[in-house]
């Protein structure tokens, strides 16, 4: 097969797929940056994948009788491991993975899921387990921007992420001097193309996507990431969900 047959075939895997081998790229270059950070979270990246997924079998199988590959949990146990700060407890990682993926399965709205399952299973354990954030997979930011162009092109989602940074951009700009650092950080980059992009519950139409992260990054200004997330996730389907997507 040629170059280009192989590019193709590439391109076509589906977009879970994608979204593992990056954040798998992410966390392999960040344990080749800061000294002892494979150390202190080598063992939450295996707790939240073998949470994520375990737990996303077990529900499928008890709502379907169907055993498959848990991707999506796979997702969701990365994302949860690797925003969480370096060294967190391990039974806050798994605490983190296992509520998202509940509020995957159980929160639900004409049949699909509401918020996004990782923002929903961070945002309980900081807010209600003393867990910390600490963002530790921008050890190399060209990365983080190479592979966030990729998946963002891949899924088609531009609008959201537009909207997104430049709504969170301008409103940031218009606050303290202390907080344009945010700005340059991976963080913004990286929540905008692995977690705002989620396909369950981002909106389809790109007018909808744009308004989607515009309202995100309004509302990020004032409250965290995931927090400001789930607020937009909530009220998509709570006001926009027939029309809106």
């Amino acid at each position: 097969m040629t170059v280009n047959g192989l590019a193709r075939r590439f391109w076509r895997l589906g977009i879970k797929i994608h979204l593992l081998w990056i954040l798998a790229v992410v966390i392999l270059a960040a344990w080749f940056g800061p000294p002892r950070l494979f150390e202190e979270t080598w063992q939450q990246v295996l707790v939240g994948l073998a949470v994520g997924g375990g737990l996303d079998v077990a529900v499928t199988w008890l709502k379907k009788r169907i055993v498959y590959v848990p991707q999506s949990g796979f997702i969701t146990g990365l994302i949860v491991a690797i925003v969480l700060a370096p060294g967190s407890p391990l039974w806050q990682v798994a605490a983190a993975a296992a509520v998202g993926i509940l509020s995957k399965h159980l929160i639900r709205f004409e049949r699909r899921q509401v918020f996004n399952p990782a923002a929903v299973g961070l945002l309980a354990v900081i807010a209600f387990a003393g867990a910390t954030d600490g963002w530790w997979g921008d050890a190399t930011p060209w990365l983080i921007v190479l592979l966030g162009t990729f998946i963002i092109t891949r899924t088609r989602k531009w609008p959201a992420v537009a909207g997104f940074l430049v709504s969170w951009i301008a409103v940031i700009a218009l606050q303290a001097e202390g907080r344009i650092a945010a700005v340059l950080a991976t963080l913004p980059l990286f929540f905008a193309a692995v977690m705002l992009i989620e396909p369950m519950t981002t909106p389809v139409r790109p007018r909808a996507q744009a308004a989607y992260g515009a309202a995100t990054g309004i509302i990020a200004a004032g409250l965290p990431l995931v927090a400001a997330l789930l607020a937009v996730n909530g009220l998509t389907a709570v006001i926009y969900w027939k029309g809106y997507r």
